[in-house]
């Protein structure tokens, strides 16, 4: 049985793989398909340990973004991205999710 850093890093993979820019709630998002009991905090723990192992030695960076929550209110996520995606995040974030 693959243990949560090994599903984190493969979704992370993944999303490089596919240059798709990402929180860490997506990546939470992903994982909890094959594990439903994942808590967000801990895959965000484990995507913050890959940024200097396996995103920032593949050209990744990560920029603060405003994201708004259910309720209306809004606060920063980080947003994982290729050094090329750096100008307009927000934009780039939004469009993309919504295709």
């Amino acid at each position: 049985m693959s243990t949560l850093n090994t599903i984190v890093q493969e979704v992370v993979e993944s999303f490089m793989k596919d240059e798709e820019l990402f929180t860490a709630l997506d990546v939470s998002n992903k994982v909890k398909l094959s594990q439903p009991f994942a808590r967000h905090g801990e895959v965000r723990d484990a995507v913050r340990e890959l940024f200097t192992s396996v995103l920032q030695p593949a050209s990744w960076a990560r920029s603060p973004i405003k994201v708004t929550l259910a309720d209306g209110s809004q606060q920063t996520a980080l947003l994982y991205h290729p050094l090329s995606a750096s100008w307009d995040l927000d934009d780039k974030y939004d469009d993309q999710k919504r295709s």
